[in-house]
């Protein structure tokens, strides 16, 4: 009965749709559909088969750190029902399923252990169930969760060690899956994990410093840069491997940071060495885009910052309002708005033995790998503001019992492109020639638009930017940091070594792209701020309000604006920045709100979400048409998950999950999605 009524919804919205409009067979028929997960968001399982501890599974059982106090243990259980989930995806019809593989399932205990076989079974009963129903595998090796003994041992994405460790990890998954996976991402999102893991210490490990949190331990200065300077390193490796066997894009592309980063940081921000540039050299055969909504960005370099959020070091404000109208329709989810046209403007030993043991295990069949998802915000909320595992920060970012806010994002940025190099030097040196895969990176992306029409303002925008995206972007595809970041942070940022440099040369063959939102963003540099979200070092206020007027229509979760020119803004921007590098959109989705107040019923008829997807989806359409190279889109999320901090209160899924039956049940935005890839009429509207 609630489907039929959902039907009669979808008909009536249909009915409502402009004549202006397209369907599936507007994008190449060798285009990726899909959709997206992480294994710690649904695999559930999180102590068997041989399976460790990750820093998530510790993060999680801390009193008071999650939302609503729940944690991954089982999830949606998708390690004993993973048979049913795809299944489902079949049902959709989509060509492509993005995962990621979970590091402490496979390795453990890192390089100091051995391959878990278990580990390794169930990911190629995965893989086989999916290329049996048609589906291709699209793997991430890291969204945000690592084995918990590798930041015990020497501090994880602080330490240079992690290159080996990632690039481990990278070669043990190219090995067993390569055969079958052509496309591999190596960090899902690194500029989101280094800024909440060593910034503001909302992840792990909880590193921070004033003013960016409450941290134990943390230094918000420094450590996010050396965090991401590993993290692109790892990156490199692994591209360089391959080919023989925006913060974060422009060292992957380019091989430095974006000279805004380099600039505004100074010597905070790593140097990438010689052997770290040739390590470089190997670049990404796409980028993943994650995009899910769009802000204005305001300058508080030479001008006052009120309210908002700040972006740092960049010294910008972002909001979703402007003169008090929102950027696009605002969703539940705080500073997300639904912005469509936003498209047009956006460890490492361990890891590295980790993506070895996944390669040699899955490559014959996984023919897309991407090594992280969402570094920065693995960064930022793990060491800035100490929210994610370590739960490290220091003041003003958080109250953590450890970290540095203004050092340990960097420090542990630094070791996620390190990482992510050992790993594509992995992958190309000894797996890609055989196993005719790809692999690249997943970048977290918001969209920033100036607060007010002023060149400072302008200048936020472009800086928050260069402290978010090519922070990462710019080492693994360029060599270095932005020089914004290094101006900013001088020593605090990381050098890149000669050895650095030449693994960096390994290129990343696409880019992985998550955007959901977009914000405003407001100098904080050369004029004063208050309120709203600091950027740190960047020197910006990012809000997602401008004059009492939301940048677009609110969601569920904060800061979470509804934003579609955000998509079309943000994929333009890195198809200019990083010379039309092939791209996937490997998250973008919608957020609802779930308490004991929302009705079953209410959570089905998610015609919100429908909206949303639609705009998402024409805002791409638009830069595809002007050029940009996207391969693929994947909804986050398939099914309802756990959402990280905001545990359980919130759903991204197609599918309804009952958490005390598993029962899945669809929404009308699966049947939407359903219907759209049969080309059934089901119409995307022009903007």
């Amino acid at each position: 009965m609630e489907r039929r009524k959902g039907v009669q919804l979808l008909v009536l919205f249909r009915l409502l749709s402009l004549a202006a409009c397209l369907d599936r067979s507007h994008f190449p028929p060798s285009f990726l559909f899909g959709t997206s997960t992480s294994s710690y968001q649904i695999e559930g399982a999180y102590l068997e088969d041989n399976k460790s501890l990750s820093n998530w599974d510790v993060l999680t059982h801390i009193p008071g750190l999650i939302k609503d106090g729940s944690n991954g243990d089982v999830a949606d259980d998708h390690y004993h029902r993973y048979m049913e989930d795809i299944e489902l995806m079949h049902s959709l019809g989509v060509n492509s399923y993005r995962f990621s593989i979970s590091w402490s399932r496979i390795l453990p205990r890192g390089r100091f252990g051995g391959i878990n076989p278990q580990g390794v079974a169930f990911y190629n009963k995965l893989i086989d169930a999916l290329l049996l129903k048609g589906i291709q595998p699209f793997v991430t090796l890291n969204h945000y969760d690592i084995p918990q003994e590798l930041e015990d041992r020497y501090g994880a994405w602080l330490n240079a060690q992690i290159q080996k460790d990632f690039g481990y990890f990278a070669e043990v998954c190219f090995e067993e899956f390569g055969d079958r996976v052509k496309y591999w991402t190596t960090f899902n999102e690194p500029n989101v994990m280094v800024k909440f893991g060593y910034e503001n210490g909302k992840y792990p490990p909880n590193h921070c410093s004033q003013p960016f949190g409450n941290c134990s331990s943390g230094d918000s200065s420094t450590e996010p840069y050396v965090a991401a300077h590993n993290v692109i390193l790892s990156h490199a490796l692994l591209s360089k491997y391959t080919r023989e066997s925006i913060r974060f894009l422009d060292p992957i592309i380019y091989g430095d940071y974006p000279p805004a980063m380099r600039q505004i940081l100074g010597s905070r921000l790593p140097r990438f060495s010689t052997s770290d540039k040739k390590k470089l050299q190997h670049k990404s055969d796409f980028i993943g885009v994650n995009h899910y909504t769009s802000l204005y960005a305001k300058d508080c370099m030479f001008s006052p910052c009120e309210g908002g959020g700040s972006e740092g070091d960049a010294s910008v404000l972002t909001t979703g309002e402007r003169n008090g109208l929102a950027i696009g329709k605002p969703t539940a989810m705080p500073n997300f708005y639904v912005v469509p046209r936003g498209m047009e403007k956006i460890v490492i030993k361990d890891f590295g033995y980790f993506a070895e043991v996944c390669f040699e295990e899955f490559g014959d069949r996984v023919k897309y790998w991407t090594t992280f998802n969402e570094p920065n915000v693995m960064v930022k909320f793990g060491y800035e503001n100490g929210k994610y595992p370590p739960n490290h920060c220091s003041q003003p970012f958080g109250n953590c019992s450890s970290g540095d806010s203004s050092t340990e994002p960097y420090v542990a940025a630094h070791n996620v492109i390190l990482s992510h190099a050992t790993a594509v030097e992995v992958y190309k040196r000894k797996y890609q020639a055989k196993q005719g895969g790809s692999i690249g990176i997943v970048m977290a992306t918001t969209w920033f638009e100036p607060l007010r029409d002023v060149p400072v303002d302008r200048a936020a925008a472009r800086r928050a930017q260069s402290f978010y995206v090519p922070w990462f972007l710019d080492p693994i595809i360029y060599g270095d940091y932005p020089p914004a970041m290094r101006q900013i942070l001088g020593s605090r940022l990381p050098r890149f070594s000669t050895s650095d440099k030449k693994k960096l040369q390994h290129k990343s063959d696409f880019i992985g792209v998550n955007h959901y939102t977009s914000l405003y963003a407001k100098d904080c540099m050369f004029s004063p701020c208050e309120g709203g979200g600091s950027e740190g070092d960047a020197s910006v206020l990012t809000t997602g309000e401008r004059n009492g007027l939301a940048i677009g229509k609110p969601t569920a979760m904060p800061n979470f604006y509804v934003v579609p020119r955000g998509m079309e803004k943000i994929v333009m921007y890195i198809k200019k920045r990083y010379k039309n590098i092939p791209m996937f959109i490997t998250e973008n989705g919608y957020p609802q709100g779930s308490d004991h107040n929302t009705s079953v019923k209410d959570l089905l008829n998610d015609k919100d979400r429908v909206e949303y997807l639609r705009s998402y989806l024409s805002s791409l359409h638009k830069a595809m048409r002007q050029g940009a190279d996207v391969r693929g889109y994947f909804v986050w999320s398939l099914i309802d998950n756990f959402e990280w901090l905001y545990g359980y209160t919130l759903r991204f899924g197609l599918y309804h999950v009952n958490y005390e039956t598993q029962e899945r049940t669809p929404k009308l935005s699966a049947t939407w999605y359903q219907e759209f890839l049969e080309d059934s009429q089901v119409l995307i509207q022009k903007t």
